[in-house]
């Protein structure tokens, strides 16, 4: 039996989407704010990962329930679909044409259809999936994973992964990413046909970074996580891997670099997406204090706790004698093991 994290917080699947002002003396677009829940089904059960918006702005991916499922909402519908036969799905992320979701489950990278239908392998992955990205033209899927989780390139169709950033090869020279290297999101193909954002470091402290895989640019974009490109010509990011405010920073697509001071967005927030419309899609932290360890047996069904409810809890590791598991656990701003 294994411990699994559970989210308990009442607003489970809780999704704010607003706009982001675009730059400029151009007419700001009003803002919108609206915050969704899931079914009841859906909520009361596991919630695994992050979210997603599809690149059109009409729907948003998650992973939830007992078994996992990749779910979409139909953002001109009342209530998600699931979509069959993706159960253990985690990370989704969108085609450029938002006609797939890539996924990972079973031990390896898959893509299925947004309407549904048979979820086709992409490629074996050596560990788990720590963020995925589509090239712009659709031809190429990068995607972090391994034991020590580089940057790997596959094509969308499917094949052998090879490694693409690691600290280990030649991209990883003086100046180059070290440690976790995961999130990695292209940037539109106004700013080149392969040029990616993407976040390295420590479990706990996160550095952002641009690169162009076409001329070598590379340029270190400051402190942060979970990076993703607005329209509006912001990065929208985590301050950490493990701290969930929302920032946005100034950022020109022409030069890959910030053209002005990071400015915050929201609080207890994780997991920022955007659509080609500005729409700003992530999940409300704000239910703290909220994450219990649990036991599972093999049928999936709760046996029993482990430990105390706390803020944060991250990354079980069960002793061999099964008497003891070792976890990340945060109370305010104290993260420890």
């Amino acid at each position: 039996m294994l411990g699994a994290g559970v989210l308990l917080v009442a607003a489970l699947a809780v999704i704010f989407a607003m706009w982001l002002r675009g730059p400029g003396p151009t007419e700001p677009a009003p803002l919108r704010r609206f915050a969704f829940t899931a079914p009841e089904a859906v909520a009361t059960s596991t919630y695994r990962t992050n979210v997603a918006v599809s690149p059109n702005g009409k729907h948003i991916a998650f992973s939830a329930g007992s078994e996992g499922k990749l779910w979409v909402q139909d953002l001109d519908q009342r209530q998600p679909r699931a979509i069959d036969g993706t159960e253990g799905a985690v990370a989704p992320f969108w085609s450029p044409d938002s006609d797939f979701i890539g996924f990972a489950a079973g031990g390896e990278l898959k893509k299925v259809s947004a309407q549904g239908g048979l979820a086709i392998r992409v490629c074996e992955l050596s560990g788990t999936l720590l963020g995925g990205t589509w090239s712009p033209d659709g031809e190429v899927i990068v995607f972090s994973s391994g034991s020590s989780f580089v940057l790997y390139e596959v094509p969308g169709r499917g094949g052998t992964p090879n490694v693409l950033i690691s600290p280990e090869d030649s991209e990883g020279a003086p100046g180059g990413p070290t440690g976790v290297i995961a999130w990695p999101h292209f940037l539109p193909s106004e700013a080149g046909a392969r040029v990616l954002v993407f976040a390295f470091g420590s479990p706990t402290e996160g550095t952002m970074m641009v690169q162009n895989l076409e001329t070598g640019q590379r340029e270190l974009l400051g402190p942060g996580a979970v990076p993703f490109y607005s329209p509006s010509g912001h990065l929208v990011y985590q301050s950490g891997p493990l701290t969930h405010d929302l920032w946005a920073l100034p950022f020109s697509l022409n030069t890959l670099r910030a053209t002005g001071e990071a400015f915050p967005i929201s609080e207890n927030s994780r997991g920022p997406t955007v659509a080609a419309d500005q729409t700003l899609v992530y999940l409300d932290s704000s239910g703290s204090g909220q994450q219990q360890l649990v036991w599972l047996d093999r049928r999936g069904e709760k046996t029993g706790e482990i430990g105390q409810v706390q803020e944060a809890i991250g990354s079980p590791a069960l002793s061999p004698d099964e008497r003891l598991v070792a976890v990340t656990a945060t109370e305010g701003s104290n993260q420890d093991v």
